[in-house]
């Protein structure tokens, strides 16, 4: 389970990725959104937490949707499990079985 200070960090970091996806500068992007430009920056580095109000003209001004924000999680999931499938691609049926039971044996240790 990801901390609630990660996910601060995580939905900054995707507010600025989508932020400069829609070529808007901070002070530009803080001005549609009613916000200081200092704010936003504490919002991106995940200093700052946005209000539902302010989260709402976000979405609103970057043409998004609130899953596609708040997806971080899936979106880092999906690109760790990529990794995983890339360096298991090479493996032959009996060693990718031999891996499975490796990997449910280090699940079951870090719960």
């Amino acid at each position: 389970m990801i901390k609630k200070e990660d996910k601060y960090i995580l939905l900054g970091k995707r507010i600025k990725e989508e932020r400069k996806k829609a070529n808007l500068t901070q002070e530009k992007f803080a001005e549609k959104i009613n916000i200081g430009y200092k704010f936003l920056g504490n919002i991106e580095r995940g200093e700052g937490v946005p209000s539902l109000e302010t989260l709402i003209k976000i979405v609103e001004v970057l043409d998004i949707s609130y899953d596609s924000l708040l997806a971080y999680n899936k979106k880092e999931s999906s690109k760790t499990l990529m990794q995983i499938q890339h360096l298991l691609s090479d493996l032959s049926d009996k060693r990718l079985k031999e891996m499975l039971i490796a990997i449910k044996a280090i699940k079951n240790l870090i719960k």
